[in-house]
Order: structure tokens, then sequence, then C-alpha cells
């Protein structure tokens, strides 16, 4: 299980690669101490996502910001077994088309007091908890103080297919999403300051 750190006020910019951005198997991924990975213009040659993290953990942290957006692959911008954002901190996947989610979690994600979220104008579900087989079991929990925005993407704002945990006082947005703000095939517990206007068939 291999390790990629990110940190010391870096920035990695990644850019117009066929597969995917970053295709890392097994590995965890840090990003830290006010740095910065960058993704878009990945997957249009048949590829599959931009950030692809299937086995490890993405941990962002200390006024950092991982931005994987405008990627063309066929099934998600970002993936990732674990996720770790910390309340100084900021992840962002937008308009990633092909049939792409947003960001998919098939393993125990947590969303702290004060980081930023975002998920928009993408070709599928802004958000997928992930459940596969006994490989990917998806867990997110979006805590008092998060914030989270989940505006037009082309099918539910949030896709849950397992665990999904909203904290009393937590901030989420679900908006103009074109199926549903949230879908739910699993377990959802909702308690926070949760805005789900104008999706065009349902709220939930």
């Amino acid at each position: 299980h291999f390790q990629i750190a990110i940190s010391g006020n870096s920035a990695l910019d990644i850019s117009n690669c066929g597969w995917g951005g970053m295709t890392i198997n097994p590995c965890d991924l840090t990003v830290s101490d006010q740095s910065t990975l960058t993704i878009t213009d990945c997957g249009a040659n048949g590829g599959k996502q931009g950030l692809g993290c299937y086995y490890g953990k993405l941990t962002i942290e200390k006024s950092s910001k991982v931005d994987v957006s405008n990627n063309a692959g066929k099934d998600w911008g970002i993936f990732v077994k674990d996720l770790s954002v910390d309340g100084t901190s900021t992840l962002i996947a937008d308009n990633n088309a092909g049939t792409s989610d947003g960001i998919d979690i098939g393993g125990t994600g947590v969303i702290e007091s004060g980081a930023t979220v975002e998920a928009s104008g993408n070709a599928d579900a802004g958000l997928r908890v992930y459940k596969s087989g006994s490989t990917w079991i998806g867990d997110v929990t979006i805590k008092n103080g998060a914030n989270v925005t989940l505006h037009k993407n082309g099918a539910a704002g949030i896709s849950n297919n397992n665990l999904l945990t909203i904290e009393e006082g937590a901030n989420v947005t679900i908006q103009e999403n074109e199926v549903s703000g949230i879908r739910n095939n699993a377990t959802a517990t909702i308690n926070g300051n949760v805005s789900i206007v104008n999706n065009k068939y349902s709220g939930i």
C-alpha cells in the first residue's frame, strides 16, 4: 500500500490525459499544508476518470484544495475508497462529462465542520455513496458546520446506495438537478440545514 503526499504549499496540475488524470492503486493520497491538486480535461480518449483511488484514502487538510473538474471519462470525476476533508479545506468536482458522477465514495467518507465540498454540473450524480459487493461499502458523514453544494447534475444531487448521515447543523444545498435531490436506495439520516429546491422530478 503506497503513499503520495502533496505538501509544503505545492501545486500539482494534471490535464489532457487519455485514460485518467491519476489512477493510483493501492495508494493513499494526501494534499496538505496549503497545497493544491488540479485535474482537468482527462478521459476524453475513451477513458474512465479524473482521479481513481479505488483502494486508498484521499485526505485534504491544512488549508488545501483538490479540484477535479471538466473531465470527460465514462465513470466519475473522482472515485475514492475513503475520504477526509478537514475544516480548512476544499474539494470540488464540477462539470465532469461523459456519463460521469462528480464524486464516488466506496468506504468511509467524512466532511468535517468548516469544509467546503462542491459537485455540480456533472453528467450523472453529484455525490454517490457507492456500494459494490464486499469491497466498496460507502458510509458518508457530512458533519455539523460542513458546507456542501450539489447543483445542476444530470441525475441526483446525492445518490445514496448504502449509508448517508447529514448531521444537525450541516449546510447542504441541493438544487436544480435533472432527476432528484437525493435518490435514496438505502439508509439516510438527514438532520442538517438541508435545502432541496427545484429538482426536476422529486426532492427525495
